[in-house]
């Protein structure tokens, strides 16, 4: 579980993230202490962007993903927070090469068999409830 914390005033931001994760790794959870949450989205404006719940996108961890930007952001600033998070957005909906065609294909693919996995394994443990409690009856 992440705790995240902002606080404001009138003239300034303050972020907190705390640096746990959980992976599922081969049906197990692993938890990771060391992991970065926070980060400046750039070099020169002091606009940030914290990471909740996965800790990658598409197969690419966050940190990547927002080093990448700020590469690409350079000195370019905007006059508003959305102005900044509508361009991050429109970074990740148009980079061809951290997302090309193929991952997005195989991210898809990966998505859907997780999900249908889960409804399958869901529907098969309802039936297994239900002869459990009235037994099975053939004909």
């Amino acid at each position: 579980m992440t705790a995240e914390i902002a606080i404001l005033n009138k003239s300034a931001v303050a972020l907190a993230a705390d640096s746990a994760v959980t992976f599922s790794i081969g049906g197990e959870q692993q938890v990771f202490q060391t992991v970065n949450k926070l980060f400046s989205l750039s070099k020169y404006h002091p606009v940030g962007v914290m990471v909740y719940g996965n800790a990658e996108f598409m197969g690419v961890d966050w940190e990547t993903i927002v080093k990448i930007y700020r590469s690409a952001l350079s000195t370019r600033s905007f006059d508003t927070l959305q102005e900044h998070a509508i361009d991050f957005m429109r970074f990740l909906q148009t980079n061809e090469e951290l997302f090309d065609e193929r991952s997005q294909q195989d991210f898809i693919e990966r998505r859907l068999t997780a999900e249908f996995t889960s409804v399958r394994d869901d529907v098969l443990s309802q039936i297994h409830q239900q002869i459990e409690q009235h037994g099975s009856r053939h004909a």
